[in-house]
């Protein structure tokens, strides 16, 4: 079996600040015996310039293709917008260029959108089946997220080019389990669908690493500490980790402090707007493999997800899987309604853009027994080791791939 795993921001560990989940999955699928070849883009914040057409090398048993492409930077911007277009034409242009075997099937993880589109003129050319994962709903999380109109030319495009992704796959993902009952909402005709969420590898949780020291020594160590960590984004609204510190001073919680590890877009005006507050501190970006040993310092850890329809959909954060693992209790904020943290009683979910709530949860926890909160933080992390390997996700893709084989021989 031949596959193409197409995902414009795809990043391995040995050359990236990041790791994806596409490098995980391309590992696996390896090792059970599929011929991978993954395709990506060289314009991300992590990657060095590419020289000529494309890297082409061979990392953990799989074929790792770079295409160049612009340099981007964090955030919604003019320059990523056209570096989709660029790694679209690149794209179309790599079986030619680097000689590449055709494909039994095609795997795309979106973003980039378009790239359903360059998939479905390879399904047609090879003769190929069409697996469509996504992982972030648009052009819904434009309208939703960044408040941009439903009549905006641009989102009355990708809304096209989301249709026809429904349209011709042979098989829909979606890390979000609710994701059928938005297609549906798109498309009218039969589809098949599989969730298949975020998740962990043992073997790369096996290497982490310490804390940069200059980072560590921020952190108080006679303080209840809660954590975030992530990207300072529009989704997270993290405007109201700042309310929440406001409020846990109002109320005297002195003996409580909120740290923020991660960069974004948003992160100079969260900084701004928490001045004067000595109950929050905010650390810098680090390596994948240094944000467990940041978590496991916390005594509980905190999400804040804006208030919008999107949401009703479910979610599967990657962060989830670092604070699962990091055996701490965890506080959401978010109104969905199928969650891990619930279901697992690892911690709770609260409604949200509720910061008064979620001070009041989190003065609660702070006087719970150690015993307790050690007791709710292993439940999640057994949770997580039996149910989220990517060992064992990529058994439910290779079943995917499995049935669409067989209809190709029929």
């Amino acid at each position: 079996m031949r596959l193409w795993f197409i995902a414009k921001y795809f990043e391995v560990p040995q050359d990236s600040f990041f790791v994806t989940r596409h490098y995980f999955f391309s590992k696996y699928f390896a090792r059970k015996g599929i011929d991978v070849t993954s395709i990506s883009s060289a314009s991300s914040i992590s990657y060095k310039k590419v020289k000529g057409f494309a890297w082409v090398r061979n990392i953990d048993g799989f074929k790792y293709i770079v295409l160049k492409g612009p340099k981007i930077r964090m955030g919604a911007n003019l320059k990523r917008i056209i570096s989709w277009f660029v790694f679209e034409y690149m794209l179309a242009r790599a079986p030619r260029k680097l000689k590449l075997e055709k494909p039994d099937i095609i795997l795309v993880s979106s973003l980039s959108l378009l790239t359903a589109l360059t998939a479905i003129s390879f399904k047609k050319k090879y003769g190929a089946k069409f697996v469509f994962e996504v992982r972030d709903i648009w052009p819904m999380s434009l309208v939703d997220l960044m408040n941009v109109s439903p009549a905006n030319p641009a989102v009355k495009f990708l809304a096209w080019v989301e249709k026809k992704a429904y349209e011709n796959a042979d098989y829909i993902v979606g890390t979000m389990p609710r994701l059928d009952l938005h297609v549906k909402e798109v498309i009218d005709k039969p589809f098949r669908f599989k969730h298949i969420g975020q998740g962990y590898d043992p073997e790369f949780m096996n290497n982490l690493k310490p804390l940069p020291p200059e980072v560590e020594e921020k952190l108080p160590k006679d303080k209840f500490l809660v954590g975030f960590a992530g990207g300072f984004n529009l989704a997270y609204k993290l405007e109201q980790l700042v309310e929440v510190a406001r409020i846990l001073k109002e109320k005297g919680a002195d003996h409580i402090v909120l740290a923020l590890l991660g960069d974004g877009p948003e992160k100079e005006k969260i900084i701004k707007m928490a001045q004067g507050l000595d109950n929050m501190i905010f650390l810098p970006r680090v390596h994948k493999n240094q944000v467990v040993s940041f978590l496991e310092k916390c005594d509980i850890l905190v999400h804040t997800l804006r208030d919008r329809h999107i949401y009703k959909y479910g979610i599967s954060p990657n962060k989830w899987v670092d604070y699962l693992y990091s055996a701490r209790p965890i506080l959401v904020s978010c109104s969905c309604d199928s969650d891990v943290v619930s279901e697992v009683k690892c911690g709770e979910m609260l409604p949200a853009e509720k910061p008064g709530i979620l001070a009041e949860k989190i003065i609660e926890y702070s006087h719970k027994p150690k015993s307790e909160l050690d007791e709710m933080g292993r439940r999640g992390k057994e949770y997580l080791e039996k149910n989220m390997s990517y060992e064992h996700l990529s058994e439910k893709y290779i079943e995917i791939f499995k049935e669409l084989m067989n209809e190709k021989t029929d």
